[in-house]
């Protein structure tokens, strides 16, 4: 009989243990997400493997009684579409600023128009060194074509992550 009653709090202790971890974790009720600078307490903790800096802005402590105020979104027109003065402003360089970016320590790529910051990628690059061939150029055919590789274009799942380092336009 005692074994019964020690197994029977074991098994309350564990479960007890178990609900505050819960109530006490994730308080809304969200995976953080992948790969990114999640605020925690007033500190940028990382969650994965972030590809962009952490971030310049301080990170609030909000008290746990103290309700998060969501930032009001603008209304879109009743048409639905975004009128000019809506859209987001997007960087804009030229090609003489891209080309200055072109090292292994700072190196930014032009592919069909948009640039890329893939200065923290070199070292997780797949292909190796070959991404530093397309520092501070137009890589779009490299990209493409990917010439000393495999010949093929890059996958679907390359050009999402691509579109981590975007950080803005090509002006002409």
């Amino acid at each position: 009989m005692n074994k019964k009653i020690i197994l029977i709090l074991i098994i309350i202790i564990v479960a007890a243990a178990i609900g505050i971890f819960i109530l006490r974790g994730n308080k809304t009720g969200q995976l953080p997400p992948k790969n990114a600078w999640v605020c925690e307490n007033g500190q940028w903790i990382k969650a994965g493997n972030p590809t962009e800096p952490m971030p310049s802005e301080s990170c609030p402590v909000v008290e746990p009684d103290e309700p998060i105020i969501e930032p009001e979104l603008e209304e879109t027109p009743e048409n639905g579409e975004d009128t000019p003065e809506e859209l987001p402003d997007t960087a804009q360089f030229t090609m003489e600023e891209v080309a200055k970016h072109n090292s292994k320590e700072d190196c930014w790529l032009l592919i069909d128009g948009k640039i890329y910051d893939v200065t923290n990628f070199i070292a997780s690059h797949p292909g190796g060194n070959e991404i530093l061939a397309g520092c501070g150029k137009d890589a779009t055919e490299l990209f493409e074509t990917r010439p000393t590789g495999s010949g093929t274009p890059h996958s679907e799942n390359a050009r999402e992550i691509r579109e981590g380092f975007y950080i803005g336009d090509l002006i002409e």
